[in-house]
């Protein structure tokens, strides 16, 4: 599991990083380390608007980890292995 230390951060930049690191492509999972309340809920809602699950657990310090797991559904899409299937063709005209 990737982990990415974005303590220290201002928002947009945690939920920035999570999304480049999600490009990349985690199919382990991540873990995102902030220091405030706001970029938890940030990358949290970023990660479940994304179709991944966020789970958050305090820190000493003050601190947050969000462990974020579940496959994007922009990636899930990009492995489909097949094309879809053709369309059917057309029925002949019917004569008058």
């Amino acid at each position: 599991m990737k982990s990415i230390d974005c303590r220290g951060l201002n928002c947009p930049e945690p939920v920035l990083k999570i999304k480049q690191a999600l490009e990349e492509g985690v199919p382990a999972g991540l873990t995102v380390i902030v220091d405030n309340e706001g970029s938890k809920k940030n990358v949290a809602r970023f990660a479940r608007s994304q179709g991944l699950t966020a789970t958050a657990t305090a820190l000493a310090g003050g601190s947050y980890e969000v462990a974020i797991t579940g496959m994007p559904a922009t990636a899930a899409r990009r492995r489909r292995t097949s094309p879809p299937p053709p369309s059917p063709a057309p029925l002949p005209a019917m004569a008058a």
